[in-house]
Order: structure tokens, then sequence, then C-alpha cells
């Protein structure tokens, strides 16, 4: 079990990260790996890889254990150590059964995680802008409830429009046109 921090930066800079987790909103500490409100090491070293890629900056805690790395989701801020800490960049990664990688373990049910997570974002989230509040603002009705199609008349068509047959030109003429060639 891992968290596997990769990221892509300018190389020779000096980076370090932090995790917190969103649960709760404690910080990972980096001295003996448990979530704190305050730490007492609260970055950790994220090392610029020599190969196979220069500025790509790596990090794994193979020590994540379940108890402190419950499943949720994590932020992990990116921190320039070289100025001042000073937080460039943040990542996320959901925590599955004390691991980053987000392919479900056999015997998870996917079509209930996936009604669960629907269920959590048209219900709960009422934030402006979120995809619960869209919904909520903009979804009113049964989309069945909108379509009275059925090869009939068009609902908003107030003089349905009607196609004559192939052979009805009497509204049209021919004018051939003349050319004239010249030298």
């Amino acid at each position: 079990m891992a968290l596997r921090i990769r990221f892509q930066y300018v190389t020779g800079t000096k980076l370090g990260y932090s995790v917190e987790r969103l649960a709760d909103g404690l910080f990972l500490d980096m001295m003996d790996t448990t979530f704190k409100s305050s730490p007492s090491q609260v970055i950790g070293i994220l090392a610029e890889s020599a190969t196979p890629y220069l500025g790509l900056f790596r990090a794994t805690m193979i020590a994540t254990p379940p108890l402190q790395f419950s499943n949720g989701n994590y932020a992990i801020s990116i921190h320039n150590i070289g100025a001042g800490n000073q937080v460039v960049a943040v990542l996320s990664a959901q925590m599955i059964s004390g691991d980053d990688n987000n392919v479900a373990a056999n015997g998870v049910d996917l079509a209930a995680m996936t009604k669960s997570i629907w269920d959590y974002s048209t219900t709960s989230v009422t934030l402006a802008g979120s995809v619960g509040q869209l919904f909520k603002d903009n979804l009113d009705a049964k989309i069945s409830t909108r379509s009275v199609y059925a090869g009939g008349p068009v609902l908003s068509v107030t003089q349905p429009v009607t196609v004559g047959t192939n052979q009805d030109k009497s509204e049209y003429s021919f004018m051939p046109m003349r050319w004239t060639l010249s030298s």
C-alpha cells in the first residue's frame, strides 16, 4: 500500500510536499506518519528523478496504513522549499484501503459505488456552481415528460408545414442562361 506523488516542475528546484486529509483537515506529520492538527514536520522532500525525465519529481510513501490513510480524499500541496515553502500546486489523491490505486478491489460493487457518488452529488452538494446545485436549479422534471414527438405535430409549431409532391413546381420558373464568348 502506498501513496505515490509525481510532479513535473523546473529542473533543479528544491521541492517538498505536505498531505492534508480532507475529511477532518488534519495534516500528515512526516516524523511519525500520523495525522495531526499541528504536526512537528509537515513538509517531506520531493526528490527530482535523474531518469527518465529531468524535472520529474517523485515521492512514494510505502507506509500508508489504512487506519491513518482512511478511505477518502487527500490534498497534496507541492512546496517550493527554496522560496519560503511557497505552494506551487495542489494535487488530489483518493485513498482506498491505504492505497492510492483507484482501481476497485475484488468484491466492490461498482454500480453501487457510482450510485452513491451520484446520490451524493445530486442531494448533498449545494455550493454555487456545483453539479448538485446545477441539477437542483435546472432539472425539475423527468426528461421523458418533455418529449411529445411520436411522429405527429411538434408541440411548439402552431402552423405545420405541408410539403407537396416533387411534381408540384407551379411557383417556380426556369430561365436558360445565354453564354457569350469574347475574344
